[in-house]
């Protein structure tokens, strides 16, 4: 039809999305790459995909980067449904005797939901935690943020006002509007921080599964080897 290939799903497209939904039930072998805001783990995870490692890339798929500004330079989010099947086709392609790395997320990513079953065997699988310092992780994310209009900046913080507090608000917005991008992202970083340790610390036997890589700076090909590591010790 207009030079264009088209299949016919067996079953039709019911029988499709509980296949998909099924997918979510299974128990993946999955290798959790954490780190704190800044640290680089989406570039992390295309050098393990380049060197052959396994990854299911959740903000690629959700077309979202996880935090309040994580719409910024990112394209419409697809619907639910959608998400869950893109996931699906993703979970379906995976060899099952090789761990498939996946970042540590919260379950909500934007608008969309990471499937309950799937976030939750991601939560009790084991995490390699690369180990930033806050100076290093804030010029990353200058880098990675400073070149988006001030007031789509605002836009996001204004979003988390309830929970950065009042002061922390009034005091990142003045900075934007003083153009002291650093000053702003200071702010926003330790709040990002203390947010996700909660959520890092916040699962059964956190010690047992948590292993701190200590990285000198955001060095995607050294702290791709240091994750490497750490996965074979694992083994």
């Amino acid at each position: 039809m207009y030079g264009f290939k088209v299949y016919v799903l067996s079953g039709g497209y019911k029988a499709f999305r509980r296949w998909a939904i099924g997918r979510f039930e299974s128990d993946y072998n999955f290798q959790i790459l954490g780190g704190f805001t800044g640290s680089g783990k989406t570039l992390l995870l295309h050098e393990l995909e380049n060197q052959g490692q396994q990854v299911l890339d959740l903000e690629k798929t959700a077309c979202h980067k996880g935090s309040a500004f994580g719409a910024l330079g990112q394209p419409t989010q697809p619907t639910q449904e959608m998400f869950e099947n893109g996931l699906a086709l993703h979970l379906s392609a995976f060899r099952d005797d090789e761990p498939i790395w996946v970042e540590d997320e919260s379950q909500r990513i934007g608008i969309l939901t990471i499937p309950h079953p799937l976030w939750k065997t991601m939560r009790e699988q084991p995490v390699c935690f690369i180990d930033i310092p806050f100076e290093k992780r804030l010029e990353n994310i200058i880098q990675d943020y400073g070149r988006f209009e001030s007031n789509k900046i605002i836009e996001a913080v204004l979003r988390i006002q309830k929970r950065l507090g009042p002061k922390e608000t009034k005091d990142t917005i003045g900075h934007l509007l003083e153009s002291n991008i650093a000053a702003a992202f200071t702010i926003l970083l330790t709040y990002y921080d203390k947010l996700y340790n909660k959520a890092l610390v916040n699962r059964n036997n956190a010690e047992e599964k948590i292993n701190k890589i200590s990285c000198s700076g955001v060095d995607t090909v050294a702290n791709t080897t240091k994750l490497l590591s750490c996965l074979q010790k694992q083994v």
